[in-house]
C-alpha cells in the first residue's frame, strides 16, 4: 500500500498504518516544511520517506515532492 500526504495528513496516515494487517507491506510518503514537521509512523516492515519541501530560505510548491517520488 501507498500512503502519501503532507504534514497535515499523519493523524490520519498513522491510523491507517496502525489499522493495516501485520503481513501488510506499506509504503509512506510525507511531505514537510522542515524537519521540525518530521515525526514518527509506525510502518513495520515498510518505508516512511519524509520529503522536505525547504528550499534556500524558501519552499518548493505544495505537492511538487509528494509527486516526485510518486513518479520515482
Amino acid at each position: 500500500m501507498l500512503l502519501g500526504g503532507d504534514a497535515r495528513n499523519l493523524p490520519e496516515m498513522r491510523r491507517i498504518a496502525a489499522a493495516l494487517s501485520p503481513a501488510a507491506h506499506v509504503t509512506v510518503l510525507v511531505e514537510v516544511c522542515g524537519s521540525d514537521q518530521v515525526g514518527v509512523i509506525d510502518a513495520r516492515e515498510g518505508r516512511v520517506s519524509w520529503l522536505d519541501r525547504s528550499l534556500d530560505g524558501g519552499l518548493r510548491p505544495r505537492g511538487e515532492r509528494l509527486a516526485q517520488a510518486i513518479h520515482a
